[in-house]
């Protein structure tokens, strides 16, 4: 494996340049709807599972207030500038947006709790958001982002 966190060329590279059989995708999935199409198209055709770093961005919704020096910091600024008014749970949103989203192999949650490790896990199953989620959070995504890249 590779991992190509860079930007949308490089990953392009990446994929068509290497015998590689997975990709971790570190950026964002939800962004230009013609980039993310092109991406999961190129992996499948070399038949590539792509998988996604960083799916509940360090949990941002967890504080009120900006987090300076948090981690999580410049994910709480992008979740504040979209201003996305959800009728579920924000955890539970991000982890059946990534896991499902077009071509998505597999997404990567890190966790040293085993009740949050179960609560994962009963949101995936609770399997595709609902489109009106779905659409919701890709157009606000689009409608927002200042030029983002993945967090390393």
């Amino acid at each position: 494996m590779r991992n190509t966190g860079l930007n949308s060329n490089s990953l392009f590279k990446e994929i068509i340049g290497y015998d590689v059989r997975a990709i971790f995708c570190e950026k964002p999935l939800s962004g230009s709807v013609n980039e993310s199409k092109l991406m999961v198209s190129l992996a499948k055709e070399k038949n590539i599972g792509i998988i996604a770093k960083r799916p509940i961005a360090n949990v941002p919704w967890r504080f009120d207030q900006q987090p300076f020096g948090d981690y999580c910091e410049e994910y709480w600024k992008r979740m504040k500038k979209m201003n996305l008014m959800l009728d579920i749970d924000w955890l539970e949103a991000a982890i059946r947006f990534s896991a499902y989203t077009e071509g998505v192999a597999s997404i990567i949650i890190g966790t040293s709790s085993i009740d949050h490790l179960e609560k994962n896990i009963k949101f995936l199953e609770k399997g595709k958001l609902p489109n009106k989620i779905y659409s919701l959070i890709r157009k606000t995504f689009q409608n927002n982002d200042s030029n983002w890249v993945g967090q390393i």
